[in-house]
């Protein structure tokens, strides 16, 4: 994920490239971008000029000349691209804003979690942002008093945005690592020595920093980030990783001691791997050795356990079951003879004729013919 250097570097871009050119036209080429611009907005930006470029943590604000102010964040790994005339647009380009010269400045992002955003003139923007970590009028004493009030560890505390603007997962492990302060150590621990080493160790590694994203080996140099299973650059103790808040935290148990938070433990899967079989029984919970004696000892004193007495009250409960039901059918059988018997009472059967029996023959004849009518 760019952090502050990467997205000083990138508006360093758009200081010597976009800074001071026309709008021709804006295009937007994914439709997550085409949900947060309208037509109209896009149309309006036609002929505005690119006064200024400004960072505020790792958000890039481009103020136009008529006071909007286009705003753009890479989130994973957004870009900036500048193209010269014709260009063929890169394989990630997202959005294009072409200027009146010919030229074309490129929003990449391959994952397409960046976004653009225009906001109107005269409104104050908040981003809900705390002290930028390049800003050298940031004290420790502020970093002390943020940290002061939350209880959690200090190493998820530092990706927080309204706690400090720029860090992200890689410098804030890295100024962990150089201020000596373990990612486990709950904030509201932290001594005032503690506190100032880490304000410390923020300036030396945002200055450190050349811009490049991590994946540039040639031109990134870390010194605990992404190296699990590494020696330590100063103690040459393997560096190791855990995961905190969903994310992954590198740290030397030798320079970065455990502190009042302990790093979590290892899943009990990994734990019998690690231990084998033969630990096993003696590993067997207290309650299950409890209940099994309890078993045993019942069936001893030829008391009925309970696993017997829940037996006997689900049989006991299915007999009674059974019996209401048959009840229920034979007063139901009851009630529809003593019905029948009613109906017969009103109106009773006439005495059948001779001549009613002849009838009831032909008509039966009509209705089945013989073999030998048919």
């Amino acid at each position: 994920m760019p952090e502050l250097p990467e997205v000083e570097a990138a508006l360093e871009l758009l200081r010597t490239g976009a800074r001071g050119r026309t709008i021709a036209s804006v295009r937007l080429l994914h439709p997550a971008l085409q949900k947060r611009l309208t037509a109209a907005q896009l149309d309006a930006m036609t002929g505005a000029r690119i006064a200024r470029v400004e960072r505020r943590g790792k958000h890039q604000l481009l103020h136009l000349d008529d006071g909007r102010v286009l705003h753009a964040h890479f989130r994973m790994n957004g870009d900036w691209a500048l193209l010269a005339g014709e260009e063929p647009l890169p394989r990630f380009a997202r959005a294009v804003i072409s200027f009146d010269d010919g030229g074309s400045l490129v929003f990449l992002d391959s994952r397409m979690l960046g976004t653009i955003d225009l906001h109107p003139a005269g409104v104050e923007l908040d981003l809900g942002l705390g002290p930028d970590a390049a800003d050298p009028e940031w004290t420790a004493a502020q970093l002390g008093a943020g940290l002061a009030l939350r209880r959690g560890p200090v190493k998820p505390a530092l990706l927080d945005q309204r706690l400090v603007a720029g860090l992200g997962n890689i410098y804030a492990a890295e100024s962990l690592w150089r201020a000596k302060i373990s990612p486990f150590a709950g904030c509201d621990s932290l001594t005032s020595d503690e506190v100032a080493a880490l304000r410390r160790a923020i300036a030396e590694v945002i200055v450190r920093a050349t811009g490049s994203r991590y994946t540039d080996d040639d031109t990134v140099h870390l010194d605990v980030y992404d190296r699990e299973g590494l020696p330590c650059r100063r103690c040459r103790t393997s560096i190791e990783r855990a995961t905190q808040a969903g994310r992954s935290t590198y740290y030397c148990p030798t320079c970065q001691p455990a502190a009042l938070i302990e790093p979590p433990r290892a899943s009990k899967r990994s734990e019998s791997a690690t231990s084998g079989s033969k630990n096993a029984p003696a590993r067997a919970k207290p309650a299950k050795r409890a209940k099994a004696a309890k078993r045993a000892s019942a069936s001893k004193s030829g008391s009925p356990s309970s696993s017997e007495k829940r037996s006997h009250a689900t049989t006991t409960k299915t007999v009674k079951a059974s019996k209401t039901k048959t009840a229920r059918t034979k007063t139901a059988k009851t009630a529809k003879t003593a019905k029948r018997a009613k109906a017969t009472k009103r109106s009773p059967a006439r005495p059948v004729t001779s001549k009613a029996k002849a009838s009831k023959s032909a008509t039966r004849r009509r209705s089945f013919p013989t073999k030998r009518s048919r």
